[in-house]
């Protein structure tokens, strides 16, 4: 992803959270934002599986887990690229997750700005 593609990802997953799991996503950020400086969007969008590894320290994995189907979904992945990009995540893997963040931008589910 491009840097304008990155904020536009932040932009979305940071709406969706906070839309569908506000409370996940205050513990999550005030957690990242004293660790690493980042919000959690921030995170996931520059190292998908340390967010995974780094948010699991926080809360249990299933939530974890859960908090990013929500996201994965809103990507417009089906339920087996969800299941897919989860398990790459789990072994350290941020590539499928991303792989699924670039098609969202490319075809418009996530709006990039200009000279995306």
């Amino acid at each position: 992803l491009g840097e304008r593609q990155r904020e536009a990802l932040v932009e979305h997953v940071a709406r969706v959270l906070d839309s569908l799991a506000r409370g996940a996503l205050a513990v999550l950020d005030a957690h990242f934002y004293s660790t690493l400086g980042l919000s959690f969007p921030q995170a996931l969008a520059a190292d998908p599986a340390m967010a995974y590894s780094e948010a699991a320290k926080v809360m249990p994995e299933s939530m974890v887990r859960t908090v990013l189907r929500a996201v994965l979904r809103s990507l417009g992945a089906d339920p087996e690229e969800i299941e897919a990009a989860l398990e790459g995540l789990r072994a350290g893997d941020g590539s499928r997750f991303l792989e699924l963040a670039a098609r969202a931008v490319r075809d418009g589910i996530v709006k990039a700005g200009p000279g995306a």
